[in-house]
C-alpha cells in the first residue's frame, strides 16, 4: 500500500487579475469537477491518494481532495470550498502509463450545477 499527498497553494495580499489567481476544481487540483471551477487571490488544495501496488502492471487507488480559495476584494468576503472523492486505476506496460479516474464532488458552492460523477483519462509514454 502507499499514501501520496500533493499540496499546492498561493498567497497574495493584493487583488489579482483573473490569470494570476489560483484556481481549483479539475483533475490536477480537486477531482470531481469538470467545466466548473473557482478561483481566488489566495488559496490552497490538498490531494490525498491511497493505493495498492499489487503487481507491476495495475495499481488501484482511492482519493480525497480538498481545496479552498479566498478573495481580497473590499466588501466581498468570498471564501469557497471544494471537496471531491475519486476511485481509479493506473496501468503500466513497456513505458506506457494509463490512468482512469471516476470522481464525484462532495462539497461545492451553491451556484455549481453539476453534482454527477466525472471521468478523467490519460495515457503517457516515458522513454
Amino acid at each position: 500500500f502507499y499514501y501520496k499527498a500533493n499540496i499546492g497553494g498561493q498567497y497574495s495580499k493584493d487583488i489579482l487579475y483573473s490569470q494570476e489567481k489560483i484556481g481549483i476544481g479539475d483533475d490536477t487540483t480537486v477531482r470531481g469537477f469538470k467545466d466548473e471551477s473557482t478561483q481566488g487571490d489566495k488559496g490552497f488544495y490538498i490531494r490525498n491518494e491511497i493505493g495498492y501496488r499489487g503487481n507491476q502492471f495495475l495499481e488501484p487507488y482511492i482519493a480525497y481532495d480538498y481545496g479552498r480559495v479566498f478573495n481580497n476584494k473590499v466588501n466581498e468576503d468570498k471564501v469557497e470550498t471544494l471537496q471531491g472523492v475519486a476511485i481509479g486505476i493506473k496501468a503500466y506496460f513497456k513505458g506506457f502509463e494509463g490512468n482512469f479516474t471516476l470522481a464525484k464532488p462532495i462539497d461545492k458552492p451553491r451556484y455549481f450545477k453539476n453534482n454527477k460523477a466525472v471521468a478523467y483519462t490519460s495515457i503517457t509514454y516515458r522513454f
